[in-house]
């Protein structure tokens, strides 16, 4: 059987509140259950949580009710949201740790951190320009599909069809006039 929550246990809510999948969560234990997740050792890291939450019965008992609230969609949406909150935190601290490894040209990783800052913030930029161009033209075949849509189109407007244009040299057939010295 569960007890309540251990008297000396601080529920701290955090500033601004809960979110609202924690406030679906049945009660106070199980936000702390979800919140206490995030500090967990990486070993027995669920029982740490359900005990810190304030649960209490044998070890056993307690496992299988932290394994069961963990698959729980309710906990689940909590984690997910309480992690995103916590999320927003981590350059808080993420950015002065990275400074301090810049800023330590005998750390192992120094070469590492700069080239992922260089990478991020600046870039290395490359383009490549493709031109594709078809000099074809349309195939005999082909202007003949589209001479006999304009037709049929024509016809059905009721508008005589273009005349083809009619390939060929011109030749200059008009009669000269007779010269004078004849």
């Amino acid at each position: 059987m569960m007890a309540e929550p251990r008297a000396d246990l601080a529920q701290i809510e955090p500033e601004g509140g809960w979110g609202e999948k924690m406030k679906l969560l049945p009660n106070d234990r199980w936000r702390l259950f979800v919140s206490a997740l995030f500090d967990a050792p990486r070993k027995g890291g669920l029982l740490w949580a359900i005990k810190t939450a304030g649960f209490v019965s044998n070890d056993a008992s307690l496992q299988v009710v932290a394994s069961r609230m963990v698959r729980d969609e309710r906990v689940a949406d909590a984690i997910e949201e309480e992690a995103r909150r916590r999320f927003r935190l981590l350059p808080v601290f993420a950015i002065p740790a990275l400074e301090r490894l810049i800023k330590d040209p005998e750390h192992k990783d120094h070469g590492r951190a700069v080239s992922m800052l260089l990478e991020r913030f600046l870039p290395v930029q490359t383009g490549v320009t493709v031109t594709v161009q078809d000099s074809r033209g349309p195939s005999e075949a082909r202007i003949e599909q589209v001479l006999a849509r304009i037709a049929e189109l024509a016809a059905r407007a009721g508008i005589p069809p273009p005349v083809p244009a009619i390939e060929g040299e011109v030749v200059d057939v008009t009669p000269s006039a007779p010269s004078a010295a004849s």
